[in-house]
């Protein structure tokens, strides 16, 4: 028995190492190599995209690179007509963007507002009146003195925007902490996806996101806080991989927010306001941890289990079985007063070890009942992100194993004091002592 003992406390320190050696390598596979597409990283964005028949309502969207940056002008193909000088100069915040009607030379008044949420300058240029029809506008952006780069070039057709927008259909807003997409350049990010209609994603030009104040309100006078387009029916907020920037800033301090969603069209009419309510880094929502917060979580309740077990073993079990051999030793029938209260007093102390170690058993299921929640919460958010529901199974299934092999040796032990309680229960008693011992024995 002192070796089993011995041969098992070995093991289980073991066993912890191997939760710990076996959750840090779950979430530390190497990332794919990075490949950011630098002809797509930065460029300049300019709605409408049409360049004949653009509506005389319409209203110029610009989305502009990150705000912080100074725009690349190392190819010319980047952007049209750039001096290359400007680069090292200016920054495109202290650029402003400009109207000009080309068949007159002449500039447009227009009401300008930008759209600061995230790393992104989204600007939007609103004529003060209908645009003319037939006629060509050039969007420019100014740089020092009289230099300045055309953006995009259209002509008007001769009538204007006045469909209704679809309401934009949104449904399961999800804030997730991971790396989105397989092979994604750079560290795992938090981000939000909110699946929209597909009727409203393919005729709506873009989708407008406001945020809520603190009483939960939105503002649907106000400009939208972002404005941009679906991918594959989906709006995504945030920062993706290194290749792209962020184009949502999360409201600092709060766990739960709300956004207002509405679909738009070139001429600044909006569907209906749809809101979702967002959980983010909420205790008890699983999923919006951080990747590090949920390998933390794992390494903690595996860490805990083990320990439990552990205790179980060398404190409760392993003392009941000492306890049962020392009886053995001594004693093979119950025939005088000093066997009856030999075993009277080893019962009563063994009854004690089993329901400590009954406290310690609910307490691991309790436990475990935890970690089944965060398992399944993470496997329905996780569904559409094969990388991190990959880690997911990994973290858990390392985890699983880890207790199966604390199951087998706790079921081991379990046998053997079963086994020695039945051989005692089983000894020869004289009559004095078979009513008493029978009924102390049935309630052991």
């Amino acid at each position: 028995m002192a070796q089993f003992t011995h041969t098992f406390r070995q093991g289980s320190f073991v066993l912890m190492l191997l939760v710990g050696a076996g959750l840090w390598l779950g979430t530390s596979k190497p990332v794919q190599a990075c490949a950011c597409d630098t002809s797509k990283h930065g460029n300049i964005l300019v709605w409408p995209q049409a360049k004949k028949n653009v509506p005389l309502s319409t209203k110029i969207w610009v989305r502009l690179p990150a705000y912080n940056l100074t725009l690349p002008y190392e190819k010319y193909s980047d952007f049209q007509k750039h001096p290359r000088f400007w680069s090292q100069r200016f920054q495109q915040k202290q650029m402003p963007l400009l109207l000009v009607h080309k068949n007159k030379n002449k500039y447009i008044p227009v009401y300008k507002t930008d759209l600061a949420l995230g790393e992104w300058r989204m600007s939007v240029i609103q004529p003060s009146a209908n645009l003319q029809p037939k006629q060509t506008y050039e969007v420019h952006i100014q740089g020092p003195g009289n230099l300045f780069a055309v953006l995009h070039t259209f002509t008007t057709g001769t009538e204007s925007t006045t469909k209704d927008v679809p309401p934009a259909g949104v449904n399961n807003a999800r804030y997730l902490w991971e790396r989105p997409y397989k092979g994604a350049c750079g560290p795992q990010s938090d981000y939000i996806t909110v699946d929209v209609d597909a009727n409203a994603a393919k005729n709506a030009l873009f989708f407008g996101v406001w945020i809520a104040d603190a009483s939960g309100k939105i503002n649907e006078k106000a400009m939208p806080h972002l404005v941009l387009r679906p991918k594959d029916g989906r709006l995504f907020l945030g920062k993706a991989s290194r290749c792209q920037d962020r184009n949502f800033i999360f409201p600092k301090g709060q766990t739960q927010f709300t956004l207002g969603i509405r679909a738009g069209n070139i001429a600044g009419k909006w569907s209906p306001t749809e809101t979702v309510t967002v959980s983010a880094q909420a205790m008890a929502a699983p999923w919006t941890w951080s990747p590090g917060g949920r390998v933390g979580f794992w390494l903690g309740l595996g860490f805990v289990l083990v320990l439990l077990s552990v205790a179980r073993t060398w404190l409760f079990q392993r003392s009941s079985n000492n306890l049962l051999d020392d009886f053995l030793t001594q004693h093979d029938e119950i025939q005088n007063d000093m066997a009856w209260i030999a075993l009277k007093q080893m019962v009563q102390r063994e009854n004690g070890l089993r329901r400590n170690n009954f406290i310690v058993f609910f307490l691991q299921i309790v436990i475990s009942g935890l970690g089944i929640y965060v398992f399944v919460k993470g496997l329905s958010h996780f569904s559409a992100t094969p990388q991190s529901l990959s880690e997911h199974y990994l973290q858990a299934a390392i985890l699983v194993l880890v207790l199966l092999l604390n199951a087998i040796i706790h079921l081991f032990l379990t046998f053997q004091v079963r086994t020695k309680r039945r051989k005692i229960k089983n000894f020869p008693k004289s009559k004095l002592f078979q009513a008493t011992s029978q009924e102390l024995l049935s309630r052991w």
